[in-house]
């Protein structure tokens, strides 16, 4: 019996090993948080920009090599996804942190940095679009993996009030006025070259 629960709990531990949630090793003492607010309100065609801070909580120096980011939500086909731009992480936070206690252990803390930017196209529909944002490093300069090199992630979401149209009623009645003059112009035409060919 005992050799069967034994035989049991090696097959299970080498299953879980095998087929189990692979590990994001996000480093417990690394603190990202969005600065102001996770949640940003615009309009469609607008833009938003999140800022941040971070903090090495490690007795090592730590290194934010890259990021990686995504929507968990976007609009449905036809309308283009929201993109993301990481330009203010890649040139204006620093490229690592010194250990905890240090002087430049933590960046963005007492004012929040740019951290991206959320791009909305016109003609987005209205709702909600969530997304993240995740810092990759560790205490290395190589480490860039960002399945096995996060050291966090913070969520955030878009809210988009109203759609501005793309091309709406107000451009169908100016087409329309438009084909309404030029009829007016070759009627009057056509009237002008009856009335001379008569005369």
């Amino acid at each position: 019996m005992k050799r069967l629960n034994g035989a049991l709990l090696l097959s299970l531990t080498v299953a879980g090993l095998m087929f189990g949630p692979a590990a994001n090793a996000q480093d417990p003492n690394f603190t990202f948080t969005l600065g102001t607010t996770a949640l940003q309100v615009t309009t469609s065609g607008g833009q938003v920009t999140f800022d941040g801070a971070v903090t090495n909580g490690d007795a090592y120096q730590l290194y934010l090599n890259s990021d990686s980011s995504g929507f968990d939500t976007q609009p449905i086909n036809p309308y283009p996804p929201l993109t993301l731009d990481d330009s203010a992480f890649i040139n204006g936070f620093p490229l690592s942190l010194t250990p905890s206690g240090n002087a430049g252990d933590s960046y963005g803390v007492s004012q929040p940095q740019a951290l991206f930017t959320v791009t909305v196209p016109a003609g987005t529909p209205v709702g909600s679009y969530n997304g993240y944002f995740t810092i990759v490093g560790g205490s290395d300069s190589s480490y860039i993996d960002p399945i096995t090199n996060q050291l966090g992630t913070a969520e955030f979401t878009v809210d988009v009030t109203s759609a501005v149209p793309e091309g709406g009623a107000s451009s169908l009645y100016l087409l329309l006025a438009g084909v309404v003059c030029f009829g007016v112009m070759v009627l009057r035409a056509r009237k002008a070259r009856k009335a001379s060919a008569s005369a």
